[in-house]
């Protein structure tokens, strides 16, 4: 997929581009927007890889996942398609209802138990699962970020 002729797209990457580094052709870089969090809002986004990782502090069974925004709901938001939005899932019965927010919205079928094992088989489903979230701003450790306020399915 390439980019249109519209002004707002020639500085956002193809999605070639950003798996393939832009091969020999290249491709143009807003560096105003590099490392700029996504504006807070609602977005379609794809899961672009999820990591199964114990968190070594606490021993929890947790999934790393890594989302690129495909659309914007908003068209003012339009701007921030292309880019990448981290979230972390914990297997806690506390935090489960992320999961199960995730697994509603994107159509992943729910374990009746939750263990190491199943926690890990859980990342290669969700890979290029698609659904919706809304994004918040926080700040953490004096750095604007964007965080996963929840996940919604996509509308029809």
């Amino acid at each position: 997929m390439s980019t249109d002729n519209n002004d707002d797209n020639k500085s956002r990457p193809t999605p070639a581009a950003e798996t393939a580094g832009g091969g020999d052709s290249g491709f143009a870089v807003d560096w105003e927007s590099v490392g700029k969090p996504p504006k807070p809002g609602k977005y379609h986004v794809r899961v672009k890889d999820a990591e199964y990782r114990l968190s070594k502090e606490t021993q929890v069974d947790t999934i790393h996942l890594t989302l690129i925004i495909v659309a914007a709901f908003d068209y003012d938001n339009a701007d921030c398609v292309g880019r990448m939005v981290f979230d972390t899932m914990a297997f806690t019965l506390k935090a489960l209802f992320r999961f199960k927010q995730f697994a509603d919205a994107t159509g992943l079928a729910l374990p009746s138990i939750i263990n190491r094992d199943v926690v890990a088989g859980l990342v290669a489903p969700m890979r290029d699962r698609e659904c919706g979230v809304v994004l918040v701003e926080e700040t953490y450790n004096g750095v604007k970020r964007a965080r996963v306020s929840s996940y919604h399915p996509l509308p029809r």
